[in-house]
């Protein structure tokens, strides 16, 4: 039974993996996603677009939080973003990130 809702359901809410991969590509490359102190190459920003605004807000951030249809996340997302930052939960997933490192390799990261 749930085979056959997915079936159903996943063409109306997932891309197809070519598509993904030339999204993740264009997001990439594009200018309207450049790093935080660089100039982004590739895709040049089209005319009436400007650059993305990052997770903290601020345009050209450098890291960015992109809903399907490639824009930037709402408010919302950006509010609860800044709550992890704040609450040191960035740290927590570094330092069990590095955990997992160490116990999957048996080699601290440097």
């Amino acid at each position: 039974m749930l085979l056959a809702v997915f079936k159903v359901v996943a063409p109306l809410v997932a891309l197809p993996f070519d598509e993904a991969g030339e999204r993740q590509l264009f997001f990439a490359t594009s200018a309207r996603f450049p790093p935080k102190d660089g100039v982004a190459g590739g895709v040049p920003l089209v005319e009436g677009r400007g650059v993305a605004r990052g997770t903290d807000g601020k345009e050209g951030s450098g890291v960015y939080s992109i809903g399907i249809d490639g824009e930037s996340a709402k408010a919302k997302v950006e509010a609860l973003l800044e709550g992890f930052r704040g609450d040191g939960t960035l740290e927590k997933v570094w330092e069990l990130t590095e955990c997992e490192f160490t116990r999957i390799t048996g080699a601290a990261s440097g």
